[in-house]
């Protein structure tokens, strides 16, 4: 589903096959205005505009089936830290940064209940960026 920056959902006309391919991820991709890893809840905001985390292409992590009880919080976290941190990694293009870092949302227990059993993995920074960390490997964080 798309989403608005106000976290709505967005009506789409036409087919969707090949939308992420290409530079067609950047599209749709999500950014975050607050912190993933630390904040109860985050602002999603345009990502051409200052944000802290960005989402990552393979960055969904499956922690279960719906009609399963939840996994706990460690378990879901230890599933997503070894997945998001070569998510992150790849997306970097590099394993060196201390000013970006994996990070993951994982499900609560109500929207594990609705179907959502997935994490969503993303390239956390230390203090806010414009621009993007795709590929950014050792360089400074874009202004």
């Amino acid at each position: 589903m798309e989403i608005s920056p106000d976290e709505k959902p967005l009506a789409r006309k036409g087919s969707l096959k090949g939308v992420l391919g290409g530079n067609g991820f950047t599209t749709f991709q999500t950014c975050t205005q607050g912190s993933p890893s630390k904040d109860q809840e985050v602002k999603v905001v345009a990502c051409n505009t200052p944000h802290m985390a960005e989402a990552v292409p393979a960055g969904v992590v499956s922690l279960g089936k719906s009609t399963d009880p939840a996994p706990s919080k460690e378990q879901m976290n230890a599933i997503a830290n070894e997945k998001c941190t070569k998510a992150v990694h790849d997306y970097l293009g590099s394993t060196k940064r201390t000013d970006v870092f994996p990070a993951w949302r994982n499900p609560g227990s109500q929207a594990w209940s609705e179907g959502w059993t997935n994490a969503v993995c993303y390239a956390e920074a230390n203090k806010a960026f414009s621009g993007t960390l795709l590929g950014i490997r050792d360089n400074p964080l874009p202004n």
